[in-house]
Parts: C-alpha cells; sequence; structure tokens
C-alpha cells in the first residue's frame, strides 16, 4: 500500500480535525470620509473674512494708541532726532579743532620768523677753518705721504704727462661752499673718455655737471655722481653711449674718478670718486682721472661723512 499524502494546507486549517472560525475585527483604521462642502462651504469661508478684517481693524487701532503714549511720554524713541544731534555735535567740534589749528599756525609762524631773523654769533669762516684742521689730524687719507706724486699709471706703461688736463668741482654743501675737487684727467690713456667728461665740466654747453648732485654716498668705499635730471631724450641721442676705451688705468686709491655703468661698454654721464683702493673695481669701470692734491682729498673727506652703508646720503644737499 502506499503511504498516504498529507495537505499541509488542509492539515493547518484543520489541526485538529475542526475548520476553524472567521474572525471579525473590531476596530475599524481606516481614514474616515472626507466632507469637502462641510469645510469648504461659502457661507464659512464669508464669516472667516469678516472675522479677520475686524482683528486687522483693532490692531491697527491698537498701534495707533501704542504710538500715541510713546510720542507724549518724556523717552522718546526717534532715530532721525539722534541722528541731527549726533551731526550737530561733531559739525561744532569740527570748528573747534579749524580755530585751534589757526591759533596754533599763527603762533608757529611768529616763531618762524623770529629763527630766520636771528643771525649766528658764530663766523662760519672759523668754524670751517678749525673744522678742516681737525679733519687733517684725524683723518687717514691726510697722513698720505707724497700724495702728489702718487700715479694710477701701472709701472712701465708709456704716457705723456703733457696732454693731461685738469679740471674741478667747486662743492656746496647745504648752500655753504666747502672746496674744491681738483681732477688731473689722463687724456693720453683715455683721450675719448675724457673728451667726453671735459665737455660735460664746460659750463657754457649743455648738457653739464653745473649743480648737479651726489646723488649715492657709500662710506668707506664710494661716491657716485653725474646723474642729470636736464638730460633730456634729445641731448641723449645727440651724444649717445659709449664703449669702455680701455682699463689701464687702476682704482690704486682714494680720488680716483672713473665712469660708471650698470651695464659694460654703455657709458654715459655718471661716474664714481673711491674714498680707498678698490681693486675689485679694476676691469669693470674705466679710470680716466684722480684728484691732484691734499685739499681735495679733504672736501672728499666731508663727503664720505655724509655717506651710509645703504648708500642713501645723510641729510643736506651737496652740488658741485
Amino acid at each position: 500500500m502506499s503511504p498516504e499524502k498529507i495537505s499541509v494546507a488542509k492539515y493547518l486549517r484543520e489541526p485538529y480535525g475542526k475548520e476553524t472560525k472567521k474572525v471579525m475585527k473590531k476596530i475599524d483604521n481606516g481614514a474616515p470620509f472626507f466632507y469637502p462642502s462641510f469645510y469648504f462651504s461659502s457661507s464659512k469661508l464669508g464669516d472667516a473674512m469678516a472675522r479677520m478684517k475686524t482683528i486687522m481693524m483693532m490692531n491697527k487701532q491698537l498701534m495707533i494708541k501704542i504710538n500715541t503714549v510713546y510720542r507724549t511720554t518724556r523717552f522718546i524713541d526717534d532715530s532721525r532726532i539722534m541722528s541731527k544731534k549726533l551731526k550737530k555735535a561733531i559739525e561744532v567740534k569740527r570748528k573747534d579743532r579749524e580755530v585751534r589749528m589757526e591759533i596754533i599756525a599763527k603762533e608757529n609762524e611768529k616763531v618762524l620768523n623770529r629763527i630766520r631773523g636771528a643771525k649766528s654769533s658764530y663766523n662760519q669762516e672759523s668754524l670751517q677753518r678749525t673744522r678742516n684742521i681737525k679733519l687733517k689730524s684725524a683723518s687717514p687719507l691726510s697722513k698720505m705721504k707724497n700724495y702728489d706724486r702718487w700715479s694710477i699709471l701701472p709701472e712701465g706703461e708709456p704716457s705723456v704727462p703733457s696732454r693731461r688736463v685738469t679740471c674741478f668741482f667747486d662743492i656746496t654743501i647745504d648752500k655753504i661752499k666747502r672746496g674744491r675737487l681738483l681732477f688731473e684727467i689722463y687724456c693720453d690713456i683715455v683721450p675719448r673718455t675724457a673728451e667726453r667728461f671735459i665737455s660735460l665740466c664746460d659750463s657754457e654747453f649743455f648738457p653739464t655737471y653745473r649743480k648737479a648732485k651726489m646723488h649715492q654716498v657709500f662710506s668707506g668705499f664710494f661716491c657716485l655722481g653725474g646723474e642729470l635730471n636736464n638730460f633730456l631724450e634729445e641731448n641723449n641721442k645727440r651724444m649717445g653711449y659709449f664703449p669702455d676705451e680701455n682699463h689701464v688705468l687702476e682704482h690704486a686709491g682714494p680720488g680716483v674718478i672713473s665712469m660708471f655703468n650698470s651695464v659694460q661698454n654703455k657709458n654715459n654721464t655718471k661716474f664714481l670718486i673711491t674714498f680707498k683702493k678698490l681693486t675689485t673695481l679694476n676691469g669693470r669701470f674705466v679710470v680716466f682721472g684722480r684728484l691732484k692734491n691734499k685739499k681735495s682729498l679733504h672736501v672728499l673727506e666731508m663727503i664720505e661723512e655724509f655717506g651710509t652703508k645703504s648708500g642713501c646720503p645723510k641729510e643736506g644737499n651737496y652740488n658741485f
């Protein structure tokens, strides 16, 4: 006999051999039925609008009463009145400050006129004379022996001293004449460079070194001059730049003058004067002269006193 097949569904439906009863739900969890006419009837909407209009009128009357109370009391919250008062206070302070400044300016002008009218009780010439004596005794350049016989030309180099020319700069510091820089120009060694420098020293032609300034003074090294503010482009094109002529002469001591340029073989009007022996400049700048005597060295020392490490001179006007 084959085994009897048992139905699982039947077995679950009739666990004890009896049919299960159907259970009805006691609670209805469904959504309630919505009646639009109940919420959006025209009569109810009209009542709501009338009520809102009444509330707005009441709020308006309340705001008027609040504003009336604030304006009739002692403290009024009005920003416009406060800004007007502030502007008025600022204007009063400004006028007071202007009056004080005018009074101070008049007092300063009186003091300045008294200073300008005052005369010095010291003799400027005697002070300059004593200053030169102190410089001569204290300066290491003044102690150089046989400076007049010293030469920047290497030994054995042929030269013609009779062809050399003398040029000079009258140095003025703070509108007081301090002395003269007397240069010996080596026309026999660097004739073209010497000719350009001599032409710029002549005050009858333009451009010229007259009223030019020492625009940079490096204390312990050299000073730079010859930057012409009146050197226009037309004259620049007319005179033009010229290349390095030769490097026979050397920066062998103090008072040596040579052409200065930022790019080699492009010389124009700038020059430098050494305060000491600078062999590092040999072969870089064209030397064309030197100071001729010790008096010129003393004037060069005065210029060096106004020098700084950065090259920007101290207060003072140095014209030549």
